[in-house]
């Protein structure tokens, strides 16, 4: 047996939540929790990095993709009440593009662990890319028909991002937190987040802000247009995760301190 026998099989893979919150509105607002993948605790694969480039030098992503949201479902029911609105789970793209059976699989996996597939967002994610538009478009289109939501991930980290987004038409557009954090003080890292806005609008898809940190940049996020967030400052991954926020945190997006903001920002 392999490691990676290991870690794919068995009870080895471990899943914590994080949610990710509406915030347009007066007070903050679940909008979805994320499953987010952890190899066996107390070994190196505990780190997400790790676990999952390990995966790609043995070209198993679409194993490991399976295994990753056969635990995902099963942590869902033990741990998450079912008022979640939304679950997203990570793919990667060369996934969607060579398995040839995965709308299936995740169309049977959801049934057998009583999860609505209309509630369910794919998250790709590109560090391993594919090459076969049409395949990746017929596994999406397939999704598509179960009522499975698309979103891209780490927006502006990978080589082929637009290629992808111009394939998957995506729901949502989830920006990387390399560019949310630090967004209030550096202007060129704010044009880029209304450049990432406008092509969404163009998809008629949604941006998502990840990796929000600091307060600042969350009202700054928001005073852009942005209404979904997901990050440390809100809350951190856990099982099971922690489905509200802080009140502490709710002054911090008024509407008065927004538009001062938004006015230093012009």
């Amino acid at each position: 047996m392999t490691i990676l026998d290991v870690l794919l099989g068995g009870e080895a893979l471990s899943t914590l939540f994080q949610p990710m919150f509406e915030i347009s509105g007066p007070r903050f607002e679940l909008w979805a929790v994320e499953a987010l993948t952890r190899g066996p605790a107390g070994t190196h694969f505990e780190q997400a990095p790790v676990l999952f480039e390990y995966i790609r030098l043995k070209q198993e992503e679409a194993a490991a993709d399976r295994s990753c949201i056969t635990a995902a479902f099963k942590a869902r029911n033990r741990l998450i009440p079912p008022s979640v609105p939304r679950l997203t789970v990570n793919v990667h793209a060369g996934t969607l593009e060579r398995d040839r059976t995965f709308p299936k699989f995740i169309e049977s996996t959801a049934r057998a662990h009583g999860i609505d597939t209309t509630k369910l967002i794919v998250e790709i994610v590109e560090q391993s890319t594919y090459f076969d538009s049409t395949r990746l478009i017929s596994a999406l289109d397939d999704l598509r028909s179960l009522g499975v939501q698309v979103s891209i991930d780490d927006l502006g980290l990978s080589h082929g991002n637009y290629r992808l987004i111009l394939d998957a038409h995506p729901d949502y557009l989830k920006l990387d937190r390399y560019f949310v954090h630090g967004c209030t003080e550096d202007r060129h890292r704010r044009a880029l987040i209304a450049s990432v806005q406008q092509i969404a609008r163009q998809f008629e898809a949604v941006v998502i802000a990840e990796g929000v940190e600091r307060p600042v940049d969350l009202s700054t996020i928001r005073s852009m247009g942005i209404g979904i967030v997901q990050g440390f400052l809100l809350s951190l991954p856990g099982a099971p995760p922690r489905l509200d926020v802080d009140d502490a945190l709710l002054p911090l997006l008024c509407p008065a301190e927004d538009l001062q903001l938004a006015r230093t920002l012009e």
